[in-house]
């Protein structure tokens, strides 16, 4: 009886400690995601590298800003487990702009992040499949 105690209360603790872990995990990629701004160089598989979208993360207020083609958005979001995000429909400015296709294009994607990753260098927001939807370079 002795030996089925021990081990029970060695397992618990050793799943008590992978759950800290994880969490901790989360925390320094959230970190990271903290630090700030992003230049978006890809939307799927399209460079729009010149077209200066950038997106800056505001963790403590739960908040996504940018500039996109010609306007400015903002949106809030929340975080899930293992990385997920969800991201609310952003709010923009309506300056006419000569790429509005590329714009909407941004905001419907943006509305669809359901995950993100970090590597140290690129912000990789992806869809509830995890397939990317878009990439930055953090500047």
């Amino acid at each position: 009886m002795k030996r089925i105690l021990s081990l029970m209360t060695v397992l618990l603790l050793f799943v008590g400690c992978q759950e800290k872990q994880s969490d901790k995990q989360k925390m320094d990629a959230l970190k990271q995601l903290e630090s700030g701004a992003y230049d978006i160089e890809y939307i799927d598989d399209k460079d729009v590298t010149p077209k200066k979208i950038n997106l800056i993360a505001m963790l403590e207020e739960m908040q996504l800003v940018g500039n996109v083609v010609c306007n400015k958005y903002t949106t809030s979001f929340k975080l899930e487990d293992d990385f997920g995000i969800f991201v609310k429909p952003a709010g923009v400015t309506q300056a006419a702009c000569e790429d509005q296709d590329l714009e909407r294009e941004y905001l419907e994607r943006l509305a669809k992040v359901r995950f993100y990753a970090y590597d140290g260098e690129q912000l990789i927001l992806k869809d509830e499949n995890k397939k990317e939807l878009m990439r930055g370079k953090k500047n």
